[in-house]
């Protein structure tokens, strides 16, 4: 009979019932959410601005990033009432404590 493992890293102080963690990071772990996210954290943005300081992202992609981080209560879109039409966005109390968070694990 082999010998138990034995777990290191970060993963061995994680409670058993985990789901929650994974949960949290299946949310905003990915590459697009981080990166929108840390941006967002100098202040609110355009769409314009925010695709232009986030090389690489398609139209696409970052529509659907911000969708998901409003949808989780990262991020809040305003939209004005102009011509053209302005959109912002920018970091909720929740996201803020996320990217605080983000970089406290990572640096």
């Amino acid at each position: 009979m082999a010998p138990a493992r034995q777990i290191t890293g970060p993963c061995q102080t994680w409670p058993e019932d985990s789901a929650f963690i994974r949960e949290v990071l299946d949310r905003i772990g990915d590459k697009w959410s981080v990166l929108t996210v840390s941006t967002l954290s100098a202040g609110s943005l355009r769409y314009s601005d925010l695709q232009a300081s986030i090389p690489g992202i398609s139209q696409r992609m970052l529509t659907q990033t911000l969708k998901h981080l409003e949808r989780d209560g990262l991020i809040t879109r305003t939209a004005y009432a102009e011509v053209p039409p302005r959109v912002e966005y920018e970091l909720t109390d929740l996201g803020v404590l996320g990217h605080e968070v983000g970089d406290g694990v990572s640096g």
